[in-house]
């Protein structure tokens, strides 16, 4: 377990999961005028959670491992599939 809690790219990449769903939530506040957790966890939209958790993760890993390792390109992939 505490390889999985420190592992950076994991990290990384959930914080940034985290952050866009944070920022829809405060755009569903805004727009809508009240507070609605459903905005949380709701997929699609405006600050795709999706594509921020693959780029977050394929960016820590050509920080960690170079842009010429095979894990940023199976990483680089992924992204790209995603966010298809």
């Amino acid at each position: 377990m505490n390889e999985i809690l420190t592992n950076n790219a994991l990290l990384i990449s959930v914080t940034a999961w985290t952050i866009a769903q944070l920022f829809k939530l405060v755009v569903g506040l805004v727009r809508e005028k009240r507070f609605d957790l459903r905005f949380f966890i709701r997929s699609g939209g405006i600050a795709s959670a999706h594509t921020a958790l693959v780029t977050a993760l394929a960016t820590s890993v050509a920080i960690m491992q170079g842009f010429d390792s095979i894990a940023f390109a199976i990483a680089a992939v992924f992204a790209v599939i995603v966010m298809y």
